[in-house]
């Protein structure tokens, strides 16, 4: 079915996924390598993960105001390290692509990948050429907020390992994991939920540049034109002039 469309595809694994599952991790691991399987069959080479949590969302009631030991929380991101390594010598056409994640009201922290450092760390140890990062734009805007850094510097620091991005806006805010389901129209909707890009508060200009300079780098696009290209400016008060490349593979953007 999907042939008859002429789309690049990327894979999300299922949010219930957790690496660090200490109930059943056989079946995450099957649920991981299915994932794997269906990203080749449909001819992708992307398949994207929410970084292991050492406490699953599901459980923060049982852990309100408490963490694990460093000790456990370093195992399990050993136990992790270990089976994405043995995955991705066994698909090395896959990148797999390890996702920060938002952090939420009284449970944070409950997975290293609420932090930059940290998955940047993960994806070294890894080792692995397919194994890097997805960044979420909308995620690193709120954690940013949560553990106060600059969202730019982070995206700067991590660049070249990020391998496909997810962009959407909010507000910057925290809340609980049992709100982040609401319908938008309500008037309550979080302030960290996701909205279209330029309704929240997200520094667009600065992660626009931030993402100029990620995406400038060699890439080899498989042709040798684009298939059209653009200039405009960058959103925000004396945004810089930019040189948009649309290619069946993505986007290259450049400073002009």
């Amino acid at each position: 079915m999907l042939k008859r469309f002429d789309f690049i595809y990327s894979v999300h694994c299922p949010d219930l996924l957790n690496w660090m599952d200490q109930g059943n991790p056989e079946l995450h691991f099957s649920v991981f390598k299915a994932g794997l399987e269906f990203t080749v069959a449909i001819g992708s080479n992307i398949l994207v993960y929410h970084a292991g949590r050492f406490i699953p969302e599901e459980a923060f009631p049982i852990y309100t105001g408490r963490s694990i030991s460093k000790k456990l929380a370093h195992r399990l991101m050993k136990v992790e390290r270990e089976q994405i390594a043995l995955l991705a010598e066994e698909y090395p056409t896959v990148t797999i692509c390890i996702e920060n994640v938002r952090p939420y009201l009284y449970s944070s922290p409950y997975c290293y990948g609420e932090q930059i450092e940290l998955i940047q760390e993960q994806i070294e140890k890894v080792g692995k050429p397919n194994v890097s990062m997805n960044l979420d734009l909308g995620h690193l805007y709120m954690a940013a907020h949560y553990y106060r850094f600059d969202p730019a510097e982070a995206i700067q620091k991590i660049a070249s390992l990020i391998s496909h991005t997810y962009v959407h806006d909010n507000f910057g805010g925290c809340h609980l994991s049992t709100r982040k389901n609401l319908d938008p129209s309500n008037p309550f909707w979080p302030r960290g939920l996701p909205y279209a890009c330029g309704v929240g508060e997200r520094p667009d200009r600065r992660d626009f540049i931030c993402l100029s300079t990620l995406l400038s780098r060699d890439v080899d696009h498989g042709i040798e034109k684009p298939l059209f290209s653009r200039a405009q400016r960058v959103p925000g008060e004396s945004g810089p002039m930019v040189e948009i490349y649309c290619y069946p593979t993505g986007l290259l953007i450049k400073r002009i």
